[in-house]
C-alpha cells in the first residue's frame, strides 16, 4: 500500500541518486519533474521580503487606502447590492457533493471503500464526514462515473436482463482526478475490485463490445470494453484475470483531426466539470445534478437563486501598489471581496491574462464570451460567492489555508499565520499554466522569483469547497491575479483511501537514429507545422496511409479517403499555432511504454521518435498486412523496419490527443505509412 506523498518522494530519491531510470505507473502526486529543481532561491523578490509585520499592518494600509480609493475608483457599496440580490429571489441556495445526497448504490460503494481502507491502514474515517472532505474533482469524478454504470441496463443477446453495469463494481480502490502533466489515461477516473461474473457478463452483453487491447495506455489493465452507441461512453479496461478495473466515461469524439483539438484522450475528455461534457451526461444518462458550478471551488447545486444588480464601474487600478508587501495584498483583495463584499474592487486586482481561461472555458461550453465582458463576469461570480456565504465578520471564518502537496511549489515562510497560504511558483509551471499565450511554452524550470502564489480553500456551508491557487505576477507598479486555478492542485492530508498498488515499469531502451531519416521526418514537420504548407506535407504520406484516414470516417464521403486526409492536414496547419520553433507549437508525447526503442534526435522536445515493436505495426497500419519481410509475433520484439514519431499540438489552456506516425523506406525513401490518434 503507498500513499500520495511516499510514491512521489520514493520516485523522486531514486532519480535524483542516479539509480536506474524508472517511471512509477499511476502516481497521484503532482510536479514530479518540477520537484528535481525545487531549490529554494537564496532572496526573495521584492514584494515578499519584510512580511513579517504583514498581519499586523495589512487592516490599517487597508484603512488608509480607503479614504484614498474616491481619488480614483468608485464605491458602490456591494453589501446593498447583495442585500437586493437575495430579495429578489425567494429560493435558498442547495449545496451538493455530500455523502447523505448520493444515491444508495453509491453511499455502498463508498462505505467499502473507506471500511477497507481503515482494515489496510488503520485510519478510521467516518464516510458521511469524511466524503464531504473529499476534494471536489475526486467527488464529481466518483459521482459523474457512478451514475453512467447505474444508468446503463445490460441485456444478453436474446434481451435478457443482466442487471446494470454499477452492479459488475465490487468495491472501491480509489478514484484520481487532475494530476498536474499527466497523461490523461491516468486523470479522472475509477479504480475498482470487479465482481468474479463481470468478464464474462462484458463480453456476453450487447451494451459493451471488446476491443483491441490496451498495449500503451492502461497500463495493467490489457482488456478494453467500451460501450457502443456513440458519445459520451463508458470505457472499461481491466487485469487480465478481470479482477480489477480502470472506469472512466469518454465525453468527445476521437475522429481525425478533430480529435487532435477538442480534448478526447486528455483529462478534459473524462472530466464532467470540463466544457459541455455534462450536458452531453445528461444527453445519456440521468438522475445527476451540477453542483459543482465553477463558482471558485463552492458545491453549489444548480441555480443559486442569485440575481446581480446591473453592473457598474470597475476601478482601473488596484487599491494597493506593489510597494506593499504581497501578503497584504492578498489580504486585500480577499477582504474586499469575501468581508467588505466590494467584489468591483476586488476584480481590479485581476490581470486581463487571467481572462483568456474565463474565455477558453467558455468556448469549451459552447458559450464564447467577448473579452470586454470578462470583467463583469467575474464580477457577477465574486457578486454571487458573496450571497452564498453571507457576512463573514473576518476572512478567517469564510476561507482556510491550504498545504499543497506539489512540492515544486515552495511555501513562503516568514510570514505570521495568515488564512491562506503564499507560495513561491516556478516560473516554468507559471507558465505552463498561462492561457493568454503571453508565456512561451517552456520546460519546468529551476528559475523561482516572477510567480507566487495564494493557497486556500472557502469554506462551504456543507461540505468542502475546491482548493483555490490564485497565481500573482507584478505587471507595472501592481501585484496582479494573472491565473486562477481550481481545484488543479491537491492539498496535503486530504482523506482520500488508496487500495492500489504502485506499478513500476522499466523506462524505454535508448539509441540513435539513421541521420537520413531523421532528416526526412523534420522536414515534413517544418513543411506542415513551421511553414503551414500542408500541400507538401500531404506528399510526405504514402497512398497507403490513406486507409487511416478511412478508418475514421463514417465513409470515406466524395473526396475519398486521400482527400478526406489532405483536408484533414489543412485543417491541422490553420489550427495549429504559428511560431519558427517547432517546439512551439508540437510536444514530444511519451506513451510510456517500455517495449520502445527511442531514438535521440536534435527536436527530441517536439516529438518522440522510436522503433515500433511488431506488436503494434498491424494498428498502425490501419488493418493492413505487414510486409513480406515483417513478421508479427506474440512477443513485442522489433524488426526495426518502422518507426513512429509521437507528438501532441500545443494547446494554451488545454491539452490536446495525440499523434503517431509510422515511417517506413518504400523505394529508398522515408514516408508515412500508416497513423493513428492514440486512444486511451
Amino acid at each position: 500500500m503507498h500513499d500520495r506523498s511516499a510514491i512521489v518522494f520514493s520516485h523522486t530519491r531514486a532519480r535524483i541518486n542516479g539509480m536506474p531510470a524508472c517511471r512509477v505507473k499511476r502516481f497521484l502526486p503532482l510536479g514530479i519533474t518540477a520537484l528535481l529543481f525545487a531549490i529554494a532561491p537564496t532572496a526573495m523578490t521584492q514584494g515578499i521580503e519584510n512580511t513579517s509585520t504583514a498581519s499586523s499592518s495589512a487592516s490599517a494600509q487597508r484603512d488608509t487606502s480607503s479614504k484614498l480609493q474616491s481619488q480614483h475608483e468608485p464605491d458602490i457599496g456591494g453589501e446593498g447590492s447583495v442585500a437586493r440580490a437575495r430579495t429578489s429571489s425567494g429560493s435558498q441556495p442547495q449545496f451538493g457533493g455530500t455523502f447523505e445526497k448520493l444515491t444508495l448504490a453509491q453511499r455502498k460503494l463508498v462505505d467499502v471503500w473507506f471500511a477497507r481502507y481503515k482494515e489496510r491502514t488503520g485510519r478510521s474515517l467516518d464516510p458521511a464526514n469524511a466524503y464531504g472532505l473529499v476534494s471536489v474533482s475526486i467527488r464529481t469524478t466518483f459521482e459523474g462515473i457512478t451514475n453512467a454504470l447505474a444508468h446503463t441496463s445490460l441485456t444478453d443477446k436474446g434481451g435478457s436482463h443482466l442487471g446494470t453495469a454499477v452492479d459488475l463494481v465490487e468495491s472501491v480502490d480509489t478514484v484520481n482526478d487532475k494530476i498536474l502533466r499527466a497523461r490523461g489515461d491516468s486523470q479522472f477516473r475509477m479504480y475498482v475490485v470487479m465482481k468474479p461474473d463481470a468478464v464474462k457478463i462484458l463480453a456476453s452483453c450487447r451494451e459493451f463490445s471488446r476491443k483491441k487491447d490496451n498495449s500503451i495506455f492502461h497500463n495493467g489493465y490489457p482488456l478494453n470494453y467500451r460501450q457502443g452507441g456513440g458519445d459520451p461512453s463508458i470505457q472499461v479496461s481491466m487485469s487480465r484475470d478481470g479482477m480489477r478495473a480502470d472506469i472512466d466515461v469518454d465525453y468527445r469524439s476521437s475522429r481525425f483531426p478533430a480529435g487532435l483539438f477538442n480534448g478526447h484522450l486528455t483529462a478534459a475528455n473524462s472530466d464532467i466539470r470540463a466544457g459541455n461534457n455534462y450536458r452531453g451526461h445528461l444527453r445519456r444518462w440521468n438522475g445527476l445534478a451540477n453542483w459543482w458550478r465553477d463558482l471558485f471551488g463552492l458545491p453549489v447545486e444548480g441555480d443559486s437563486g442569485f440575481v446581480p444588480e446591473p453592473e457598474r464601474e470597475i476601478p482601473s487600478r488596484p487599491r494597493l501598489t506593489a510597494s506593499s508587501n504581497l501578503a497584504d495584498i492578498v489580504d486585500d483583495y480577499l477582504s474586499l471581496w469575501l468581508v467588505q463584499r466590494k467584489p468591483n474592487l476586488a476584480v481590479a486586482y485581476i490581470s486581463s491574462r487571467a481572462f483568456a481561461c474565463v474565455n477558453a472555458e467558455a468556448k469549451r461550453a459552447g458559450r464564447p464570451t467577448n473579452t470586454n465582458t470578462v470583467p463583469h463576469k467575474l464580477w457577477n461570480d465574486l457578486e454571487e460567492t458573496n450571497f452564498l456565504l453571507g457576512r463573514p465578520a473576518s476572512l478567517t471564518d469564510v476561507i482556510e489555508p491550504v498545504d499543497l502537496m506539489d512540492p515544486a511549489y515552495l511555501p513562503v515562510t516568514n510570514v505570521p499565520k495568515l488564512p491562506f497560504n503564499l507560495v513561491q511558483v516556478p516560473d516554468g509551471i507559471a507558465e505552463e499554466l498561462d492561457c493568454s499565450g503571453a508565456s512561451e511554452p517552456a520546460l519546468p524550470s529551476p528559475k523561482f522569483g516572477m510567480y507566487f502564489g495564494s493557497a486556500f480553500r472557502i469554506k462551504a456551508p456543507e461540505g468542502r469547497g475546491a482548493v483555490l491557487l490564485l497565481i500573482w505576477q507584478k505587471e507595472n507598479s501592481f501585484w496582479k491575479i494573472v491565473n486562477i486555478q481550481i481545484d488543479s492542485v491537491n492539498a496535503k492530508n486530504d482523506p482520500v483511501p488508496d487500495e492500489t498498488a504502485a506499478e513500476i515499469t522499466p523506462s524505454p531502451e535508448q539509441g540513435s537514429g539513421e541521420p537520413a531519416m531523421i532528416h526526412r521526418m523534420q522536414d515534413f514537420f517544418d513543411a506542415l507545422f513551421v511553414k503551414k504548407d500542408s500541400a507538401k506535407a500531404f506528399l510526405f504520406f504514402a497512398p497507403s496511409a490513406c486507409a487511416c484516414a478511412g478508418l475514421s470516417l463514417d465513409n470515406a464521403g466524395r473526396k475519398g479517403a486521400g482527400g478526406e486526409l489532405r483536408e484533414g492536414l489543412k485543417v491541422i496547419a490553420r489550427r495549429a499555432l504559428a511560431a519558427n520553433d517547432l517546439g512551439r507549437i508540437i510536444e514530444r508525447d511519451d506513451p510510456e511504454n517500455a517495449t520502445l526503442k527511442i531514438l535521440e534526435h536534435a527536436d527530441d522536445q517536439a516529438y518522440l521518435l522510436a522503433i515500433i515493436p511488431d506488436s503494434e505495426i498491424p494498428d498502425l497500419l490501419c488493418g493492413r498486412a505487414l510486409r513480406p519481410d515483417s513478421t508479427v509475433g506474440n512477443n513485442a520484439s522489433s524488426s526495426g523496419s518502422y518507426f513512429g514519431t509521437f507528438f501532441k499540438l500545443v494547446e494554451p489552456g488545454d491539452e490536446p490527443a495525440a499523434l503517431r506516425l509510422l515511417w517506413s523506406k518504400q523505394n529508398g525513401e522515408w514516408r508515412i505509412v500508416g497513423y493513428k490518434m492514440d486512444q486511451p
